[in-house]
């Protein structure tokens, strides 16, 4: 049975009367979960309420279709979770992992609303605590999400960044190809045609020009190649957190017409006219 000092750094539980602290003091159990052990994750019954006395844990959202997973929130001692399931008995909305080695509190669903919500000051404080998750989430459904990862990556561009696209998209082009064309055929024509060539047959000096950009050119190809491959994956990133939103936003929206569907069967039909 937890001492009645390590309930007083539990905001949820902090403001009880002593009585009513007693009184929740009797359920609770303690138990330690390892490092990198997954406390519940999201799908699973929501029976148990967590507070955490030890240690560091993690709420996510866990990947899905080859995404990585998405960190909502860290817990530290004092902080409690799993307290939105318990209250509507859904089911949990988000995984928790522990991070080091945790000691929980655990509270069940049958003492949990017998001991807190009976309480008109535990009722209070589990509403505020409810009303900062709401307003997360509205900062984060409201927030936006989408981003021009194109100027975001131009204007973080440095000078040999840029100078290894313009090599690259130079090297592309047909002025490329003219280039060398022509350079090969002024360099061969002169040496050919003069008395005195600064460049004989067969030409080992132009060889040597050629090996020397084609050395330059694969660093600076590799360059730009590079950033390419970055610029994709900011792209991805970003649409990955607009579908992250967009499906946050149907999950709310899911709620919010179940919640008016139950409110529509608690009420009763008018009176026949």
């Amino acid at each position: 049975m937890p001492s009645t000092t390590k309930l007083d750094r539990i905001p949820l539980l902090q403001a009880l009367p002593p009585a009513d602290r007693e009184r929740v003091q009797e359920p609770l159990k303690q138990v330690r979960v390892p490092a990198g052990t997954v406390v519940f994750s999201r799908g699973d019954p929501g029976d148990q309420l967590y507070v955490v006395a030890e240690g560091k844990l993690e709420a996510y959202l866990p990947a899905e279709h080859g995404t990585p997973r998405t960190t909502l929130r860290l817990l530290g001692p004092g902080d409690h979770f799993g307290e939105l399931a318990v209250v509507d008995g859904g089911l949990r909305s988000a995984s928790i992992v522990a991070i080091t080695d945790a000691r929980l509190f655990t509270l069940g669903r049958p003492e949990f609303l017998e001991a807190v919500l009976a309480s008109p000051q535990g009722s209070r404080v589990l509403v505020e605590v409810m009303a900062q998750q709401l307003r997360l989430s509205a900062a984060l459904l409201t927030g936006r999400a989408s981003r021009n990862t194109v100027l975001e990556m131009e204007a973080a561009r440095g000078l040999s960044e840029r100078l290894a696209e313009r090599v690259a998209r130079w090297n592309g082009s047909w002025a490329f190809v003219a280039f060398l064309v022509v350079l090969t055929a002024a360099w061969s024509g002169l040496n050919a045609l003069s008395s005195s060539p600064f460049d004989p047959y067969p030409f080992v000096f132009f060889n040597l020009v050629l090996a020397v950009l084609v050395a330059l050119q694969g660093p600076l190809l590799m360059m730009a190649q590079n950033r390419e491959v970055a610029s994709d994956r900011a792209a991805a990133e970003a649409d990955y957190r607009v579908n992250l939103k967009n499906e946050l936003m149907l999950e709310r929206l899911v709620r919010e017409l179940e919640e008016l569907r139950r409110r529509a069967e608690r009420t009763p039909p008018p009176p026949a006219g």
